[in-house]
């Protein structure tokens, strides 16, 4: 009975990733990311572009492109918004490694590694063709509202 259980509950859940209602975590492509976190950064240090060689810092941002090969709307975005992109960019094939929450391509995943615990988190998914400026619009939004944040803990 137990193993009849297991099983619906397997069956369940895969098809709910299938339909994407869900998202199972990129936990090799965060986990690479973190290892990437300089040691030595403070929680107030930023990058912008590729000019750190030591990978990302606390505070930084980070967008995942998912894309697939031979993809024309993967190839347009990467020919005409990604150098606008106010953030590092990392690319990650899907029709070598699929992902199943990625069901469109390209799908975009914006991360940011809090300062405080210095994990990374998700920020926003988008599914399909997305402008720079609409990127850029999320994560401006998120800088505006932790400096909100950092002001209300700070004033009692």
């Amino acid at each position: 009975m137990e193993a009849k259980v297991e099983s619906v509950k397997t069956t369940c859940t895969l098809l709910i990733l299938l339909i994407g209602c869900a998202r199972a975590p990129d936990t090799d492509r965060v986990a690479r990311l973190e290892s990437m976190l300089s040691t030595e950064a403070t929680a107030t240090t930023e990058t912008k572009g590729d000019d750190d060689a030591t990978g990302y810092k606390v505070g930084d941002y980070c967008l995942i492109d998912y894309v697939l090969d031979h993809c024309p709307p993967c190839a347009r975005w990467a020919a005409t918004e990604e150098h606008k992109v106010n953030c590092k960019v990392e690319r990650w094939n899907v029709s070598q490694r699929p992902l199943g929450f990625v069901t469109v391509a390209p799908t975009f995943r914006l991360l940011w590694c809090n300062p405080e615990t210095k994990q990374w988190e998700d920020i926003h998914l988008w599914t399909g063709f997305v402008s720079a400026a609409n990127i850029n619009s999320k994560i401006e939004s998120h800088k505006a509202s932790q400096a909100k944040l950092e002001t209300e803990q700070v004033t009692p």
